[in-house]
């Protein structure tokens, strides 16, 4: 009995690790993934990875979808193209007082092909939220999303997709292939994952051969302060240290002049330019030293 156990065992194993194995990102494509869930029991039902030659004119903030929808007099669709190629992502259709299917892709990843890590806690650069009818209420919208976000964040592959030199963002869409009514036995979350190129600047957290350093912020996630600390290899080096928000927007400029020592820390107190506190959200800090520029994520919360 205990090797019939350890043979299934490492079969479950090797299945999780050969589909991670299928969902392979690299900088020099945009990186696309999504996941099914079931509208009312938020059950995954399975997941699908894709690849495109990566555009460098494409907006390196946001997800380069196309999305045409064409709502059902008695057939319609959903579908979401890769802006730079128009090659097709998903695909749905929608009826109404029917009941349309995913057409493409025809099939998905088996959800025993996932593995979860429950200490996995990743922190995308940007969720979106959307649908496309009055199916319910926005704020029912909204928290339902959150809960169909949180049912796939320990999904293991998500550390490749939330690697530190990546603004990996996310989209949860409401997918209703019946319109008219609402069906919730019908309706299934989309979870769309999108990694490209890192952002100029963005790097992995390593020890930098030229001496200057920007190291991660702690703690992290914060609230309501958090140190940042850096390094450089000259006294009175010029150097700024500012704060954006998610959307690239200055938020505080907490160092910009000549460092009198090579290594400097300083406290972010979650407040903007003028003493206001900030939002919760996503934070970049960016460090500019002459030509040298590093960037960190930081998280903060309620």
């Amino acid at each position: 009995m205990r090797i019939k156990i350890l043979a299934v065992w490492c079969l479950t194993i090797f299945i999780a690790a050969h589909s991670q194995e299928n969902w392979t990102l690299n900088y020099d494509s945009a990186n696309f993934g999504f996941f099914v869930l079931d509208y009312q029991s938020y059950d995954f039902e399975g997941g699908h990875f894709i690849q495109f030659p990566y555009h460098k004119e494409l907006n390196a903030y946001s997800i380069p979808f196309l999305i045409q929808y064409n709502a059902p007099i008695d057939s319609g669709n959903v579908t979401f193209l890769y802006e730079a190629t128009l090659d097709t992502i998903f695909s749905a259709s929608i009826w109404w007082m029917g009941r349309g299917r995913i057409l493409f892709p025809d099939s998905l990843d088996a959800p025993s092909e996932f593995s979860r890590d429950s200490t996995l806690r990743v922190h995308p650069f940007k969720i979106l939220n959307l649908k496309h009818m009055d199916e319910i209420s926005d704020s029912l919208f909204h928290v339902k999303a959150d809960s169909a976000w949180l049912s796939v964040r320990e999904l293991s592959i998500l550390r490749e997709f939330d690697e530190q030199a990546s603004l990996f963002r996310v989209m949860v869409y409401l997918y209703a292939p019946s319109v008219g009514m609402f069906n919730p036995a019908a309706a299934k979350w989309i979870v769309f994952l999108y990694r490209g190129q890192p952002i100029a600047g963005v790097e992995p957290f390593e020890e930098s051969v030229s001496g200057f350093q920007l190291k991660q912020n702690y703690p992290n996630p914060f609230n309501p302060a958090t140190k940042l600390s850096f390094t450089v290899p000259h006294l009175n080096q010029p150097a700024e240290l500012l704060v954006y928000d998610a959307l690239g927007r200055k938020v505080r400029n907490l160092l910009n002049g000549s460092v009198s020592q090579t290594r400097i820390e300083v406290t972010w107190d979650g407040k903007n330019n003028t003493g206001q506190p900030v939002s919760p959200g996503l934070y970049l800090a960016v460090l500019k030293a002459g030509q040298y520029t590093q960037t960190i994520k930081m998280m903060l919360v309620e």
